[in-house]
């Protein structure tokens, strides 16, 4: 390989002046492992040999960094150097320096030996896996790392060759001579010289190798013309890289899957599409006005074995058409002014007809303005008037089409009527299919496997309003009678409805997928980009490419001393910083202050930050950002004023960020005159359309253009309704993406400064005192309206000191254009895409820093295509899933180049933060709660006694493991459920809640959370609690005070008490996964009842080494020993622990 391609690697690491076999690792297994003498190439406890399947990148175990910890004596003989990226289980066997990266060598003691296998992988490279075991004197080995290399551009015929020559050193698997060893690799470098397969990746591009929209190769397309027709290669499943061999394999495995995975959610849109479920239907009216018509639809879907995986969860937009509904026209507006609604009827039709390009007969022949029996010569008369204004109407101004026109109506005003107009193609589909969403619902007598989906109904077509607002199509449909409650109708109603077929439909868009392969592009070739200085990527954009791919050592001028470059923001080292932001300082743990001074060695100004669960990330990130806001110097200083922008994956998070930075002000009583100026925003186009709406129509906003999505308020009565007077969870809510836009947003910014300031926005105030004089006019007034709002954002913009948008707002173009930052935080970064996390920091050249925050032991990004069949489309192969779900944040851990990181747990008392830190986070998470056992904390402690009586329990933490051996688990679909551990979980939930002296660390009411692995369980929990609060219970416990919900979904949550309810009873599936457990052993603050049942795992195959198990496996054995495991069973009956229904004493 010749020196530029290695020069691809990164940092200057590799150069032509060595010579030898060149490697990029990949992930490995952990150590500790014991087996038997295996047969030949076979590893009974070998992960990659159960089931047939590959091993899993992202489960790692203890790792050690280097080789101090193999045992006394081994010590590495590097007798023969080969350049080499040297990885054992994820992490860098040799620590990379500037000039050199890690050497290849093998341990010579006698009784340390290894397993060399070499496996095809039909992309670019060839796995080859050494396996060190040491020797032990019963004949078994003790197994204690793997290294994984993979080998560039070996193509199949050379594959045959190498495979050949293994076979003359047998003694290779024994692990013997080193010398064959070496030969080995030497022969696998010289064939790896003569093929480039990445090649075919790229064939769109040859020449600049760049991907985009116009060069990506789509499954199952063929390009090119015959014989010259070619296609994507075909390959199976890749493990995925911690480091990568180049810059060519990093955007291979990068955008590459992330368009898999755009395909996929597509195809799986497809197939909702083609599925028919069966549902019940009932109407009520949500909105407040004059206007009868009930405005929103409750959906009941009923089980559906085959499609039910498929259906839109919460937080998903779709649309829902019911067949058999027939729509029944609306009663026309009297006493109307026809002059004033002829002449807007009048408008919009030749408008229309401009914008389509019709002639003048053509305009004429599309509706009939005519009364019939007029004569014939009167109706030419009319209709060439008509012709005349319609041509009038496509040269002439305003002023002058108006007059035209309204002359017209005047003269002929007895002999025109409103003409009937067809529903055309799309406005047919737009009143069959209804926008929905989701409802965490619950009736009683149903189903619980039956989802609830509330649709808010269309409106008329414009021309069927005319003389009012426009109505809700009305349905044939029963609707409730008058003085009715509608509880009582909606169960009514769905007890005897009509069954109906519904189909739902879900609108794909890959906008922000284009963003991310488009700003990738630009990166790594920047000719891309279009000509324009705001959208031009960072000038290190390359350099951060290149820096990723492997994270080697940077060259010292690439590195940003942030102190430097910002010279005030030292000042709270030095305790010279103003009070309130000392104040800040003080209060920060010494983990916080060291990731703080790590700011001074930032690689092309990167920063990793690595926390774990509870350790006050987003409050150092608060801080971090505030003392770069304070260093800014005066104007005439000539320096760039800080920005700083903050992005996170979800809106939920982003919405948090501002009311923590508005209770720190507060906190620490920051002086009025040196806030920052703060602005929300969410997507452009989503707030130039808000904007108009309520700058044109102040007061009565529905009036100019009524709604046809699912409104908060519409959310809120729907749900009332169907809750009666329980006061549901706000979870799902809040991960709706536009919840806060009327509450902190851009726009709202403007229109509140409107009319306060004066000499500003005079265009936009003209505008609203137009359409405050004559409401009708304001469908004319949106275009001027956005353009002067476009402008008055972007002035917004151009003065704000905090910008706050997820990855996609980030990267639109009005945003790039006014708003430079100097600092970017990116929080919840192990749950970003990688391709997302690149896309924000190369978008932006006036960045001096980025921060990437988040927590690398708990859920990583979600990725649909890592399993088919199942969670995605059958037959469906998407090689690069793997990868996708590792972040940047966590790749950069695993190979050595974040810091320490946030290490303090400030949420946990009652040593419940020993486990998942001696588990998952290799002992790094310490206590930041110096009293443990506070009083509040000791009454938790007693509950949890209680709850078995006869079982004494050694409380050393207040976590209690519950195995209920009546407990079932139970399919629904791809889902499970597990109605035991609901009436166990609801039953212990309200004892607690009962107990007058729990209460949260802060004194108030304490919380408690239910948080379920499975969906399925998760409907049949609130299923039963609100049947069971609402219909069957007189108790006044506040139910409120339990929140519900998926594990996945839990993340960021905290709770006093948690329950874990796995649901699994007989086999694992996913529970056992190593970051879901995290997430499950780190929601409580006071106290956690974890219901695990040892069947689900027992029986699987080696448990307690087993991916699938070990993780549960020791969590039920630690407490076991420990003496906080109950074993029982559950009545269901009384509701008791301690027996069964059989031998209840109710029988008696």
């Amino acid at each position: 390989m010749d020196a530029s391609a290695l020069g691809d690697c990164g940092g200057g690491a590799l150069d032509d002046s060595y010579d030898g076999v060149t490697l990029a690792g990949a992930v490995g297994d952990g150590p500790g492992t014991v087996t038997e003498e295996p047969p030949e190439g076979t590893a009974p406890n070998d992960p990659d040999q159960k089931d047939g399947r590959a091993d899993d990148p992202d489960e790692k175990d203890d790792l050690f960094d280097d080789f101090s910890d193999l045992p006394a004596g081994a010590n590495p003989d590097f007798t023969q150097k080969l350049p080499t990226l040297v990885l054992i289980n994820g992490k860098p066997a040799t620590r990379p320096t500037q000039q050199s990266i890690g050497r290849f060598g093998y341990h010579v003691r006698p009784d340390v030996n290894f397993h060399l296998r070499l496996s095809p992988c039909r992309l670019d490279y060839r796995r080859l896996s050494m396996d060190y075991y040491q020797l032990s004197g019963t004949d078994k080995r003790i197994h204690f790392g793997r290294a994984e290399f993979y080998l560039d551009g070996i193509s199949d015929n050379h594959l045959v060759a190498v495979t050949k020559s293994l076979s003359k050193f047998p003694d290779l698997i024994v692990g013997k001579p080193r010398e064959a060893v070496l030969w080995e690799f030497r022969r696998l470098w010289e064939v790896s010289r003569k093929s480039d397969p990445l090649r075919l990746w790229f064939i769109r591009a040859p020449n600049a190798e760049v991907l985009n929209a116009g060069t990506i190769l789509r499954h199952g397309v063929d390009y090119g013309d015959p014989p010259n027709v070619y296609s994507r290669p075909a390959l199976e499943s890749v493990p995925a890289m911690v480091k990568f061999w180049n810059l060519r394999q990093y955007c291979v495995y990068q955008v590459y899957g992330n368009v898999d995975e755009a395909d996929n959610t597509e195809g799986w849109i497809e197939e909702l599409n083609q599925v028919e479920f069966t549902c019940r239907v009932a109407l009520l009216r949500t909105a407040s006005g004059a206007d009868p018509n009930p405005d929103t639809a409750f959906i009941l879907v009923s089980y559906n074995k085959e499609g039910d995986h498929l259906l839109p969860d919460q937080g998903e937009n779709c649309k829902i058409k019911i067949n058999g509904i027939k729509r029944v026209k609306n009663e026309r507006y009297k006493n109307i002014d026809f002059a004033h609604e002829m002449y807007e009827f009048i408008i919009r039709r030749m408008d229309l007809a401009v914008k389509s390009r019709l002639d003048p007969d053509e305009f004429l022949n599309q509706d009939d303005y005519l009364k019939p029996g007029i004569e014939d010569s009167r109706q030419e008369e009319i209709l060439a008037d008509l012709k005349d204004v319609y041509e009038f109407h496509k040269v002439a101004d305003e002023g002058q089409r108006d007059s035209s026109l309204k002359a017209f109506i005047k003269e002929h005003h007895n002999f025109l009527i409103f003409p009937y107009i067809a529903l055309n193609h799309e406005e047919a589909e737009r009143l069959t299919y209804w926008s929905a969403y989701k409802s965490d619902a619950a009736l009683p007598a149903m189903d619980h496997r039956a989802r609830i989906y509330i649709a808010k109904l269309p409106l008329e077509p414009w021309y069927e309003a005319v003389g009012g607002p426009r109505r809700p199509v009305k349905v044939e449909l029963p609707q409730p009678a008058a003085g009715q409650p509608y509880i009582d109708f909606i169960r009514e109603a769905f007890d005897k409805s009509q069954c109906r077929t519904c189909r739902f439909t879900m609108r794909f868009s890959d906008k922000t997928l284009r963003q991310e392969i488009q700003a990738f592009a630009e990166a790594k070739y920047p000719r891309c980009a279009p000509d324009l200085a705001y959208m031009k990527p960072h000038p290190r954009s390359e350099a951060i490419l290149h820096y990723v791919i492997s994270f080697e050592s940077v060259a010292d001028e690439d590195i940003v001393d942030l102190f430097k470059v910002r010279p005030a923001m030292a000042r709270v080292m030095r305790n010279e910083a103003p009070h309130y932001l000392q104040k800040l300082w003080n209060g920060l743990d010494s983990s916080q202050q060291d990731t703080y001074r790590a700011l001074a060695r930032c690689p092309l100004g990167l920063l990793f930050v690595p926390g774990v669960a509870g350790a006050g990330k987003s409050s150092w990130a608060v801080f971090t950002l505030l003392s770069h806001l304070e260093s800014r110097q005066p104007r005439e200083s000539g320096e760039q004023r800080p920005k700083v922008l903050i992005v996170a994956p979800t809106n939920q998070a982003l919405d948090d960020y501002v009311g923590k930075i508005e209770q720190t002000f507060d906190r620490v009583s920051w002086p009025e005159d040196r806030r920052p100026k703060l602005e929300r925003v969410f997507g452009i186009s989503v707030e130039i359309s808000a904007g108009t709406r309520r700058l044109l129509t102040p007061q009565n906003d529905a009036e100019f253009r009524p709604t046809e999505e699912p409104t908060l308020e519409t959310m809120f009565v729907a749900d009332s309704i169907l809750n009666a007077f329980y006061k549901i969870s706000n979870a799902d809510k809040k991960r709706r993406a536009h919840q806060g836009l009327d509450k902190r947003s851009i726009h709202k910014s403007v229109l509140d400064m409107v009319d306060s300031s004066p000499d500003q926005f005079a265009e936009l105030r003209k505008l609203r005192k137009r359409s405050i004089g004559d409401n009708r006019i304001a469908q004319l007034l949106v275009t001027p309206a956005k353009e002067e709002l476009k402008t008055a954002y972007g002035n917004l913009l151009r003065d704000a000191d905090i910008v706050i948008a997820t990855p996609a707002v980030a990267r639109e173009n009005l945003l790039r254009e006014f708003f430079k930052p100097t600092l970017i935080i990116m929080d919840e970064q192990a749950r970003q895409r990688e391709i997302t996390t690149i896309m924000t920091l190369t978008s932006f050249p006036s960045v001096e820093a980025a921060v990437l925050v988040g927590d690398i032991a708990q859920r990583g990004p979600v990725v649909k295509t890592e399993k088919t069949g199942i969670d995605g489309r059958e037959g469906f192969v998407a090689p690069f899933a793997g990868q996708i779900k590792l972040s940047l944040l966590e790749r950069a851990d695993r190979s050595g180049a974040a810091c320490r990181g946030l290490t303090v747990n400030h949420r946990s008392y009652g040593n419940l933060s020993k486990l998942p830190s001696r588990q998952f986070y290799d002992g790094k998470m310490t206590m930041g709660n110096e009293e443990q056992w506070p009083a509040h904390v000791k009454v938790v402690s007693s509950w949890l006694r209680t709850i078995h009586p006869s079982t004494a329990l050694t409380l050393k933490s207040n976590r209690v493991v519950l195995d209920i051996e009546n407990s079932e688990e139970r399919r629904v679909g791809t889902s499970f459920t597990n109605p035991v551990h609901v009436q166990a979980v609801l039953g212990l939930a309200s004892k607690l809640l009962g107990t007058a002296d729990f209460v949260g660390v802060d004194g108030k009411p304490g919380r408690i959370g239910i948080f379920v692995f499975y969906k399925a369980q998760l409907s049949l929990y609130l299923h039963r609690q609100k049947s069971d609060t609402i219909y069957h219970r007189a108790d006044t416990l506040d139910w409120s005070r339990i929140d519900i919900r998926t594990l996945d979904g839990s993340q960021g949550h905290e709770v006093d008490v948690a329950f874990i309810d796995p649901v699994r009873s007989k086999n694992p599936g996913f529970i056992g996964e190593k970051k879901r457990q995290c997430l499950a052993t780190t929601r409580g603050k006071q106290g956690e009842v974890y219901l695990l049942r040892e069947a689900s795992f027992k029986d699987w195959r080696a448990p307690a080494a087993n991916r699938d198990t070990r993780e549960i496996y020791d969590i039920y054995h630690t407490h076991r020993k420990g003496k906080q495991l109950i074993i029982t069973e559950f009545c269901l009956k009384c509701g008791k622990l301690g027996h069964i229904s059989t031998r209840c004493a109710g029988n008696r």
